[in-house]
């Protein structure tokens, strides 16, 4: 009877445990969450530069986005061609040093929460 009364209370207990909801991750949220760190860390235009020297992905992305992007498409495929085979942080290198793409690689850092994020990391931040 006690053994009966045991698994009872022990049957009662794990239904009572697995009964309960686990709460629900929401994209918003999420998403909000993501904007509000990038909101509150603004790193500056040579932390930035620093970021984008160090890591070879952050280049591939604001090196994929330059080149699609209208406005610096045409800057983009002449510097590429003056520097055939340096890789990408030549390029990134290069890129840097001129003014107008130098300036839209960093909007285009502080402007996307999660290559910001990825800069800030790399920073140590």
């Amino acid at each position: 009877m006690k053994n009966l009364l045991v698994v009872l209370v022990v049957f009662a207990a794990s239904s009572t445990v697995m009964a309960q909801s686990l709460p629900k991750i929401n994209k918003a949220d999420v998403q909000s969450g993501m904007e509000q760190v990038s909101s509150q860390a603004e790193l500056s235009d040579d932390q930035i530069k620093d970021a984008l020297v160090k890591d070879e992905e952050l280049q591939t992305e604001t090196i994929n986005f330059l080149k699609k992007n209208p406005d610096t498409k045409s800057s983009m495929a002449k510097l590429a061609m003056k520097s055939m085979g340096g890789g990408s942080s030549g390029l990134m290198k290069s890129l840097l040093g001129d003014q107008n793409l130098a300036t839209a690689a960093i909007s285009f850092v502080q402007s996307n929460p999660a290559m910001l994020t990825k800069a800030m990391k790399i920073l140590g931040m």
